[in-house]
């Protein structure tokens, strides 16, 4: 969690006569009157519209020529395209997180849906919300004097949490608290600063199936319509938050829900694509609700947004507040894949490789556009690489307060004006852990990497691509570019350490340091942790030296061959790396079974003393060589040892999930 950080107040812009000034230090000598302060010219509006899963090629400014966007075509047309934007993330609510702490996913709290609660009403608590005390673009703006607001959904804390917006830098918030509820457009309640409002529809799920006689009959497709639009009762409350703030320097934060499923929208912008597309009924065989006109339902839901940005634009306009406010618009990541939705048809991506949850471009690569008359130059293009997290420090510099410190961003602004030295990223780095086994991508000039299937194999390959030859990322240059691949490889395993183990990717860890036994415990079962009567261990100039001191009590072997020495792990890892040179000294015992007898050794154990008998299966690398010593059996061995783990050696399962090593090593399932 990040506080405000120090110095991050200077030159902030305090409200003066219900007007807008920046902090002035006035010198007042004794015996004089200090003047009043002039307030200065209001500062620069900011309004920030963030579609749901609008594709890189849905906007007819991008490309798009089925679905009609004619407003935000217009926009761009007055101010500025940016062609190489990424959201942060490909899903929502890391997305989401990325752009309110100009953080990236590997830096970031959120770095994957993760849900509290359930679909009904009742079960309705949101998704993992932003620690207390976050510092958020809406904490900024608020420090620089700003009015900040959002409707729209949230998705970083719901109903009884401190991550709801209220907590989290806005002074004002309306809409959905919690994504799953977002999935209907019909909602019973949205949430007003903390206090649920209540509209005019019941209550039914947003996922199931047709369950009617007849799938090309409109009537029975009523049931998952409601009275109450969302979207519409939003676009109304942005308008009136315009007229009622007009005369201060606001942040209006608009996370629209479209094109997000569900498939519905009012009858009203379904006829706007009547007869338009040659299209079946989806049944809702592939999640979500069905609908007769899916095609037209998808494109009525975003022409429906344009249509309300119109509005929201025009109200500038009457307000006399367009020249001095920067609008952007931009998607939270690319187009579903599911739900009725069918991207090829629509070309949503824009010919990019992948859909929602992808790290490829198709789903993080998002339309943006930005517009400020009198700054940003109409109609202009820009090939500038930024992403979610450069917005912070974006508007930071149009409010004229100092950049927090520890961030991932920069200011795009400079970029948005047209100068030629615009700050611009080494990297961008992503990671997302709902598919593929684990995603990470990493974005550093003309290459772009991708890195499947980490959640397990810490050996996972890195895919490259030179997105100025091969946009599409259809040919893997990873081979013939080692040196790319390096570079890559150390900022995938710069990241910090997550919240939750399960947003964590498998990395070799050296279990011993050559130095001490640290994380180490010796332990044989029978007896305490902490506790092996027959060995002593210590570290020697790197090596790891075990003295045995032989049968004690008639106690020679036991059941577990005490004549190895058992140190165990403190915590449990799920990728080991093993490397250890040992010597091995004591007296020979006079009499024992021969399997002890021959293997005795030293047993290190990469669990904790009480988990043996967890099934686990994890990737393994050991390398240990015996120096000499007074060896008590003819061959020496060193074993890692895990819970569970199965492994086969020389065709031969083993029972004890310990692994034999001499002067082998030891990788996955194969000995190298």
């Amino acid at each position: 969690m990040r506080q405000a950080p120090e110095g991050v107040l200077e030159g902030r812009r305090m409200r003066v006569g219900g007007q807008s000034a920046f902090v002035a230090v006035v010198a007042c000598v004794a015996m004089s009157a200090c003047g009043d302060v002039e307030p200065t010219e209001p500062p620069p509006n900011i309004i920030y519209m963030l579609a749901d899963d609008l594709g890189y090629g849905e906007l007819g400014s991008f490309g798009q020529d089925k679905i009609r966007t004619p407003n935000l075509d217009a926009l761009a047309e007055q101010g500025i395209r940016f062609t190489q934007h990424y959201s942060g993330s490909p899903v929502c609510a890391p997305s989401r997180a990325t752009l309110m702490t100009g953080l990236h996913t590997g830096h970031a709290q959120i770095r994957d849906n993760f849900e509290v609660g359930g679909y009904p009403d009742p079960d309705e608590l949101g998704q993992m919300p932003l620690d207390s005390g976050t510092y958020t673009i809406g904490t900024l703006l608020q420090d620089a004097g700003y009015v900040t607001g959002a409707i729209g959904k949230w998705g970083l804390g719901g109903r009884e949490s401190l991550g709801q917006p209220h907590y989290q830098g806005f002074d004002y918030f309306f809409g959905y608290l919690d994504q799953q509820l977002a999935h209907n457009f019909y909602p019973t309640h949205l949430w007003r600063n903390g206090e649920r409002v209540e509209l005019d529809n019941e209550y039914f799920s947003p996922h199931q199936r047709f369950d009617g006689d007849d799938a090309s009959d409109p009537a029975q497709y009523r049931k998952y319509q409601g009275n109450e639009y969302s979207l519409d009762v939003m676009a109304d409350d942005a308008l009136r938050f315009l007229d009622e703030h007009r005369d201060e320097p606001f942040l209006l934060y608009l996370p629209f829900t479209i094109p997000h499923l569900a498939l519905q929208v009012p009858d009203s912008s379904l006829v706007e694509y009547e007869g338009a597309f040659d299209e079946a009924p989806y049944l809702g065989d592939r999640s979500y609700l069905p609908h007769y006109r899916p095609f037209s339902a998808y494109a009525g839901m975003i022409t429906r947004m344009d249509a309300h940005i119109g509005r929201i634009l025009a109200k500038l306009d009457e307000l006399g507040l367009s020249e001095n406010t920067l609008v952007i618009f931009t998607s939270d990541n690319g187009t579903t894949y599911t739900g009725g939705v069918d991207a090829e048809y629509f070309e949503s991506t824009g010919g990019l490789r992948g859909l929602k949850g992808s790290v490829y471009e198709g789903g993080i690569r998002v339309p943006f556009v930005a517009r400020w008359p009198g700054r940003i130059e109409p109609g202009s293009t820009s090939d500038h690489i930024s992403a979610f997290w450069d917005m912070m420090p974006t508007f930071a510099e149009v409010a004229g307060v100092t950049t927090p410190d520890g961030i991932d961003g920069v200011s795009m602004l400079p970029a948005m004006l047209g100068e030629a030295n615009a700050p611009r990223h080494d990297h961008l780095y992503w990671e997302y852990h709902g598919l593929w086994n684990g995603a990470q991508a990493v974005r550093m000039g003309r290459w772009k990497s991708v890195r499947l299937g980490g959640h397990d194999d810490p050996d996972a390959p890195i895919e490259l691509y030179d997105l100025e030859e091969d946009p599409r990322e259809t040919t893997d240059l990873a081979a013939e570019h080692p040196d790319v691949v390096e570079l890559v490889r150390d900022i995938m395993f710069s990241r910090t350490e997550p919240v939750l183990p399960e947003w964590d990717f498998a990395k070799w860890t050296d279990l011993f340091n050559g130095r001490d036994l640290a994380g180490w415990i010796p332990k044989i079962r029978g007896h305490e942790a902490g506790v092996d009567p027959y060995h002593t261990f210590r570290v020697e100039e790197g090596l790891l030296t075990v003295g045995y001191d032989g049968a004690r009590d008639g106690d020679s072997y036991g059941a577990f061959g005490e004549r190895f020495g058992h140190l165990f792990h403190e915590r449990p890892y799920s990728s080991y790396h093993l490397r250890v040179e040992y010597r091995f000294v004591g007296a020979q015992a006079e009499e024992g079974p021969d399997w002890a007898y021959r293997n005795s050794g030293v047993m290190l154990h990469a669990q904790s003393p009480g988990s043996m008998g967890v099934d686990q299966d994890f990737p393994i690398s050991i390398e240990a060589q015996f120096l000499g010593g007074d060896s008590i059996g003819e061959r020496p061995t060193a074993n890692l040892c895990t819970p569970g783990t199965h492994v086969e050696i020389d065709g031969v399962l083993t029972e004890t999930h310990c692994i034999e090593a001499t002067s082998r090593t030891f990788r996955g399932d194969e000995w190298v």
